[in-house]
């Protein structure tokens, strides 16, 4: 294999230190660690000594290690847990809701190319490809009530809730008791005030009428996302949630609202898990970015930081203390792998958290909040993750050909040489990993134009090849 194909041509020894993310705040990349040495090592392909001297090098660097490693995190990981579905994702193409199956196409969008067509699992919480696409839909949507919020000049208050906890506490019983949390705090009478008989009756009789907190702060409805991190004293899971009102608040208002989310925690902790709540288990306060009323939380995470990445985000959050997120738990699990001494401590808090979490969507928004904000029907994570993202088609692969690429582990690969050179580069790299293939024309009625498609070369007949001695 040529030199311009070696992974030490493509990242120069100088960038090594400024290239520390696995997913953003995680580890060093994976490519590092291995050195040029390691059973597992391979050249990158793709186009070398490639310049990094300004910001937008840094940034498609940092977005190439990303994705390389969260291709080879979802292998370590489907073969740690071979009965979950993020064990299928990838494997060949999902249906396309007509009886058959989908393309699998190279396509690109803003300078970065993507597979479509390629099924995939869904899952939010384990999987490091599909992660990320829902947790950013999902702020997109979250960001799309926030405008509505402004514009309608209401109120969004962000809450945060978390419980003391130690390494003795198991995920599944600190994950199923976060999720429930909001459903335990906003309700009862003191919330919803009278309602259904009992208000035709006081009404009828003149009694007075409470519309309960919710109905005098004109709460519309919420978002919320639970952030999990594992570290000296276990697991900590914590609630973020964004409470919308159709009205501003004052201050005098929220306090009451804090009042009243904090005596229903502690009424909830200590009444499930035995426990007494500390000062710091809850932190209610407005949402304004203007005013930066919330910027002790948005400073610290970085320019850009949005209320949509502050639920969601979480995979990007610097964790702090010696904690972890489950996505550097994760690429340190796969780094181990790769250099033959698998982390069993970082295996079974995968196993543990995957177990507490399988099935239950990460990010929530409720369905009065998403209709009143005109967002669009409510889609699950694993339909989310299948949608297809639209973008220039560069090429299709054959089905055999993606079973190859796979094999190869050369799924990155393909998408940074999709970048640097086109439907040239996809070939050619295809080649450097010793695949005997060729382009032809896709014959599809729907295509307005001719699409590539890839396929293995056919192999002569005996008779007919070439002598080579």
């Amino acid at each position: 294999m040529s030199q311009r194909h070696r992974r030490s041509d493509t990242i120069p020894a100088d960038t090594s230190q400024a290239c520390t993310a696995t997913l953003a705040g995680g580890p060093a990349s994976s490519d590092q660690a291995d050195g040029p040495g390691h059973a597992c090592a391979r050249p990158a392909l793709g186009n070398a000594k490639k310049s990094v001297s300004t910001l937008d090098d840094w940034k498609r660097l940092r977005a190439d290690l990303r994705r390389s490693d969260r291709y080879r995190m979802r292998r370590d990981i489907a073969a740690l847990l071979p009965d979950s579905a993020t064990a299928k994702c990838g494997l060949g193409r999902r249906p396309n809701g007509k009886g058959g199956v989908s393309n699998i196409e190279i396509r690109t969008n803003d300078g970065r190319s993507f597979y479509s067509g390629v099924l995939a699992c869904g899952s939010p919480w384990i999987c490091p490809v599909c992660g990320p696409k829902i947790f950013y839909r999902r702020s997109l949507e979250i960001n799309q009530v926030d405008d509505v919020v402004r514009e309608q000049g209401g109120t969004t208050v962000f809450a945060t809730l978390t419980v003391s906890h130690s390494d003795q506490d198991p995920a599944d019983l600190l994950v199923p008791f976060m999720s429930k949390a909001f459903g335990k705090i906003l309700a009862g009478r003191a919330w919803y005030g009278h309602s259904g008989k009992e208000r035709t009756r006081r009404t009828t009789k003149g009694l007075p009428v409470s519309d309960g907190l919710r109905g005098d702060l004109g709460y519309v409805g919420m978002s919320r996302a639970m952030e999990c991190t594992h570290g000296c004293n276990g697991w900590h899971p914590h609630i973020h949630a964004a409470l919308v009102f159709d009205k501003p608040l004052d201050d005098d208002q929220v306090d009451t609202l804090r009042e009243f989310v904090a005596d229903r925690w502690a009424d909830y902790v200590e009444k499930t898990l035995k426990r007494e709540v500390n000062e710091h288990a809850v932190d209610v306060r407005k949402w304004d970015k203007d005013e930066k009323t919330i910027g002790w939380y948005v400073t610290k995470i970085g320019q850009g930081w949005n209320l949509g990445t502050e639920l969601t985000g979480h995979d990007k959050k610097h964790t702090k203390g010696g904690n972890e997120n489950p996505a550097q738990i994760s690429a340190r699990y796969s780094r181990s792998v790769r250099a033959g001494h698998p982390d069993r401590q970082a295996a079974d808090l995968l196993v543990e958290f995957y177990k507490a979490t399988k099935g239950r969507p990460a990010i929530y928004i409720s369905p009065g909040l998403r209709k009143w904000a005109g967002l669009a029907e409510e889609q699950t994570d694993e339909e989310l993750a299948n949608e297809d993202i639209n973008g220039q088609v560069v090429t299709e692969l054959s089905a055999t050909v993606w079973t190859a690429v796979r094999s190869l582990n050369a799924e990155a690969d393909l998408l940074r040489s999709s970048e640097q050179n086109g439907l040239n580069g996809i070939v050619d790299t295809l080649h450097d990993f010793g695949l005997r293939v060729t382009t032809t024309s896709r014959d599809h009625p729907e295509d307005e134009v001719a699409v590539p498609l890839v396929i293995f070369r056919p192999l002569l007949p005996t008779n007919h090849r070439r002598d080579k001695t």
